[in-house]
């Protein structure tokens, strides 16, 4: 097959890049026709820059780093500006379960008969849960941005309207995140029962809020089911696709998936989660491992 490199670019000003230099040295190791780096806004590494004439190139881009010249080579990468129902399409056509969703327009309502008595209500371009809420099925209706608070996701995009799935305990989900398809690691987010109090209203609540519980998932359907998501965006170096397992069937339904700043073994946000919760996210399937493993084998499918 010949020599290839394989660049991983990434900006340290998000994540320290102590994960990517390990991975690189792995790959090396892994494959020695395989000429792996590291290239960092504050590091452009010359050798990368030259090798990428030598040789058949993939960049793995896991934050994107300002004025970097990618002169030859193929990019995997998150797409850029991409909403959920844009996602959501992808999931459908490749034949995985998304709950029922519909955009949120001016015209005839919703009927409860056919979506049950809540709906799940979210921006398009939303992150991290912010501006999700339940409605009453009968009581959605259209509104036009300015009609929204000032700080409102909805401002930039359109809302749309998912049906609700019943979790046990209140809300639950797992993320999978999973680097070229293979798994690095598996999370149930759950509240204890009992630790969450009823809306009087009768409203779902759908986010779960602290004090959650929190354990390494290891379920074979959850990481069955990410490897098929992952499928579907082949190009994309890191996926963290969140499920729901329905109350009453034990379904698993797609959630969400997310394309970009999925990294939570080194984040800020993830060593206080993992000293938090005693949890190892590295220990749990030797994610650098199935890293190295998932981009030496994407270097040798994909390099250009």
């Amino acid at each position: 097959m010949g020599d290839r490199n394989l660049i991983i670019v990434h900006n340290s000003d998000v994540l320290p890049d102590r994960d990517f230099r390990e991975i690189a040295k792995r790959v090396r190791r892994l494959d020695p026709q395989i000429h792996a780096f590291v290239v960092t806004e504050k590091r452009r590494n010359r050798a990368a820059q030259l090798a990428q004439f030598l040789r058949p190139t993939l960049f793995v881009e896991i934050e994107p780093v300002p004025g970097l010249r990618l002169r030859r080579g193929c990019v995997a990468r998150g797409p850029r500006g991409q909403g959920k129902m844009a996602v959501y399409r992808v999931l459908e056509a490749g034949g995985l379960r998304v709950p029922t969703w519909c955009e949120v327009v001016p015209g005839p309502r919703l009927d409860p008969g056919e979506w049950g008595p809540w709906v799940v209500v979210k921006p398009d371009h939303g992150l991290r849960g912010i501006d999700v809420e339940a409605m009453a099925t009968a009581e959605l209706c259209f509104r036009a941005p300015e009609q929204l608070p000032e700080d409102h996701l909805g401002r930039s995009g359109p809302l749309l309207a998912q049906r609700y799935i019943p979790t046990v305990d209140g809300p639950a989900y797992y993320r999978a995140t999973t680097c070229f398809g293979e798994p690095i690691f598996a999370i149930h987010y759950f509240h204890p029962p009992g630790v969450l109090p009823e809306d009087p209203s009768g409203r779902p609540t759908i986010a779960v809020h602290r004090p959650y519980a929190a354990r390494l998932a290891e379920d074979p359907d959850v990481l069955a089911l990410a490897r098929r998501v992952h499928a579907l965006f082949p190009n994309v170096p890191a996926i963290g696709s969140d499920f729901m397992r329905h109350r009453d069937t034990g379904e698993l339904w797609i959630a969400e998936v997310n394309l970009s700043s999925v990294w939570a073994l080194s984040s800020e946000v993830g060593i206080r989660f993992q000293a938090a919760r005693g949890l190892d996210l590295y220990q749990q399937f030797g994610a650098l491992d199935r890293a190295a493993e998932a981009m030496a084998a994407a270097t040798r499918r994909l390099a250009r």
